[in-house]
């Protein structure tokens, strides 16, 4: 009886083995399943999420510091400082750098800053009239009689609704204390991830390979490798780019004379980090300052953005990134499209994390592609 048993249970294994679909879609119901209970009882999860949203920043953060500031460790290793003072000289370092940004760059972006926020009252009427200038326009006048729309009425409505948003943004006392609690607690920790990260984070490959079996751990801790140089090249390369970005756009702004040069070289820096809508959101605002100017300025505007978009993907990113995404162009759009979707789902730093999201993906997929051709 026994034996019939054991014959019945090889039996349905090799069946489950040869219909690999079957298994697929059985893993696919039972993960819907889990997911469905989950949903039920999502309030016994929620302290933990709670947990999660309050640390992810700050560890996310320590971690792109620690693939920016672990090469610079591991060269004053090999000169033969020890670990520790390597740490303590490189944090040194990046206080000085930061006063030195607080007391000379973070006045000029106040200024500008205060100056615009100002002038935003004076930029809605402006742009209003620009509108209304268009609307008399011969073609633009036919388009909105055959639509029913009034474009400077459009304009006008837009402006005081985002006035309103401004004030209330503003105004809003219990988000602002949270938003400088959370400032505070990452301040607070990120320095302390990071100095761990850097003191021990060459070894989590080892604590996580614990988990694995030996025969499976050279296989695993090349996924690992393969991983982390991933990231690493991107988030370096990234980062390089967009100082460059910011630096050429700055000295750009400054030759033509926009207004707000300092703060939109910093921003367009900031937003770069985007990829593919990064320039597209940054060229914006400068665009919207130039049109109040006068139009020449916009075209100067479209210049200086060519110019450095030109320079930037024909001498700096095949320089410093080459190919270490290895990106298809056809991929491009498939990956414009993850990143829409992980901003509607997860906002700004689900668009921020979408790359280097398909780079781990795109590793997964290699490894196992070669695991199952070796193994079939």
């Amino acid at each position: 009886m026994e034996k019939i048993n054991i014959r019945k249970r090889d039996k349905l294994r090799k069946f489950f083995r040869e219909q690999n679909y079957l298994a697929v879609l059985l893993g696919f119901a039972l993960l819907f399943i889990n997911i469905l209970l989950l949903t039920k009882i999502s309030f016994v999860f929620t302290p933990f999420i709670v947990f999660l949203k309050t640390i992810f920043f700050p560890v996310l953060l320590a971690g792109v510091l620690f693939y920016i500031l672990h090469p610079f460790v591991s060269l004053l290793e090999k000169k033969g400082v020890s670990r520790i003072v390597s740490i303590a000289s490189i944090y040194l370092i990046v206080l000085g750098l930061f006063v030195f940004l607080v007391v000379t760059v973070i006045p000029i972006i106040k200024d500008q800053i205060d100056a615009l926020i100002d002038n935003l009252p004076y930029f809605g009427h402006e742009i209003e009239q620009a509108a209304r200038r268009f609307g008399e326009s011969n073609l633009l006048g036919k388009i909105q009689e055959n639509l029913n729309i009034n474009v400077a009425n459009m304009v006008k409505e837009y402006t005081v609704d985002f006035t309103k948003s401004l004030s209330s943004v503003t105004g809003n006392v219990t988000g602002f204390l949270s938003t400088v609690t959370e400032v505070v607690l990452t301040f607070v920790m990120v320095p302390f991830i990071l100095f761990y990260l850097l003191k021990d984070g060459e070894q989590l490959p080892n604590h996580f390979l614990k988990f694995i079996s030996e025969q499976r751990q050279p296989a695993a801790m090349r996924i690992l490798d393969d991983m982390h140089y991933a990231i690493s090249s991107y988030i370096r390369g990234q980062i390089i780019v967009s100082l460059f970005i910011g630096i050429m756009l700055l000295i750009g702004y400054l030759i033509i004379g926009i207004k707000y040069a300092v703060l939109l070289a910093i921003l367009a820096m900031i937003v770069n980090i985007v990829p593919y809508v990064g320039p597209i959101i940054a060229i914006t605002p400068a665009l919207i300052i130039a049109f109040i100017d006068s139009p020449a300025m916009v075209l100067k505007v479209i210049i200086v953005m060519m110019v450095v978009q030109l320079a930037e993907g024909k001498f700096i990113s095949p320089q410093v990134m080459g190919k270490k995404l290895d990106i298809h162009p056809i991929t491009i759009i498939f990956i414009i499209f993850i990143i829409l979707t992980a901003g509607n789902l997860f906002g700004i730093m689900g668009i921020i994390l979408a790359i280097p999201g398909y780079a781990i993906l795109k590793v997964l997929v290699t490894h196992g592609y070669r695991f199952v051709k070796l193994n079939t």
